[in-house]
Parts: structure tokens; sequence; C-alpha cells
């Protein structure tokens, strides 16, 4: 079913590790990063500030590329959605009818909870 693995750093330039990052773990305090060993491999590891109240937000200026990379990404994997939709009846997998429409509604406003 899977073509290939995809290295850390593809990965992050895709823009998904920024997205993973913004929409899900920076909230909560948590951190989603590419790190280099001293061999020079590199690994994901889940950082975690759950103690910083506030919790993780870009820089400015990261948050705009990170952002324009996942925009490249989607607009190159367009097809893909379109395709999986017709195919499953769904982009993203519900977990129940009550949580179908967890991260956004028709009009593509967030929503932070299930819908009701």
């Amino acid at each position: 079913m899977f073509s290939r693995v995809l290295s850390p750093e593809e990965f992050r330039e895709t823009g998904l590790m920024f997205e993973v990052n913004r929409w899900l773990l920076h909230p909560y305090g948590l951190t989603l990063a590419v790190t280099e060993n001293s061999s020079g491999s590199t690994a994901l590891e889940v950082l975690d500030a759950r103690e910083d109240g506030e919790g993780v937000v870009f820089a400015e200026g990261d948050i705009e590329a990170g952002y324009k990379e996942f925009l490249r990404f989607v607009d190159k994997e367009k097809g893909r959605l379109e395709s999986r939709r017709l195919a499953l009846g769904y982009v993203i997998q519900p977990v129940d009818s009550s949580a179908e429409n967890f991260c956004s509604n028709p009009d593509g406003t967030a929503v932070v909870g299930p819908k009701e």
C-alpha cells in the first residue's frame, strides 16, 4: 500500500509538519521537530513545552514561510483530495457522525470541538 517512506526533511519541506504543529500540537504545548544527532542522521521528535501556559508559537517569518510551503504542497496534491472524496465519500475520515466536521464547517470556518 505504501510506496516509500518520507524522510524527516521531506516531511518538513512539504509544509505538512508546519500544519500539524500549528493546528494540533502547538496549542497543547507540543512541537514535532526534525532533530539531528552527532552522526548526522535525522529523526522526528515530539518536544514538550506543556508547562508553558500559552503553548508554542511560530516566529512571524517562520509562520509565513511554513504556510507558503504548505500551500505549494496542497496545490501540487489537490487532485488527490477530490479522488479520495469520490472514492470514499469523505476527505478526512470521520470518527462518528457527531465528530464528522471536527476541523471545519462547510463554509471553511474552524471548529474547536465536535459539531452540535
